[in-house]
């Protein structure tokens, strides 16, 4: 699948956004089931570019570059 779409993982976790050749690879938003979210780029499922996430747990936010998931 190529193109803009919907995935929800049975733990809750969903994503919206673009996919190419079957993977999550474009710029998106994930959610997870805390309310917890994340807006940006990402590559193969993990984030991967300029993204903001945004943590409902403890009301921290990151706004900036991500690497393999990783800030």
């Amino acid at each position: 699948m190529s193109g803009n779409g919907t995935y929800q993982w049975k733990n809750g976790l969903k994503y919206e956004g673009e996919f190419q050749n079957n993977n999550i690879t474009g710029k998106g938003k994930l959610f997870w089931p805390d309310g917890s979210y994340y807006s940006g780029e990402v590559l193969a499922g993990k984030r991967d570019g300029f993204g903001e996430y945004l943590c409902t747990a403890d009301h921290s936010s990151y706004k900036g570059f991500w690497k393999d998931g990783l800030k």
